[in-house]
């Protein structure tokens, strides 16, 4: 995945849970009007660099410290799944990672497009 890719995804995904960020012109100058938000690194996966955590609750944003921050330390949120289907291709995205970096540890072909499959299938039967 592209560096610009991520990015994007990161915005996105941060702006569903409360980034304000609009950059204008002002006098000929360029201004960036910006919440705390914007200065977030985003993780996909919970880790022991995570020190914030954001879920949902009733719509709304609330982001929760989970470990002591010291001065000057990088503010690194993950974002809880928003509803079930999003929870299932976080999942199924990892045990796809997992065994994609498995074969090639072990010098063998990846048997990425028959789990891709079945886990598409174990999501029609979840959503019915």
């Amino acid at each position: 995945m592209a560096i610009g890719t991520i990015e994007r995804e990161d915005r996105n995904i941060r702006h569903r849970f409360g980034l304000y960020d609009e950059i204008t012109a002002v006098n000929g100058r360029t201004v960036r009007h910006c919440n705390w938000i914007r200065f977030l690194r985003v993780s996909e996966t919970y880790g022991p660099q995570v020190n914030v955590v954001c879920a949902k609750v009733k719509g709304e944003p609330i982001y929760e410290i989970v470990k002591p921050i010291p001065s000057h330390q990088e503010l690194v949120v993950y974002y809880l799944p928003e509803g079930p289907e999003e929870l299932f291709f976080m999942r199924m995205r990892n045990q796809l990672y997992r065994q994609t970096m498995d074969s090639i540890l072990e010098g063998r072909p990846s048997k990425v497009f028959p789990l891709l499959f079945r886990g598409l299938l174990q999501f029609r039967s979840l959503a019915f």
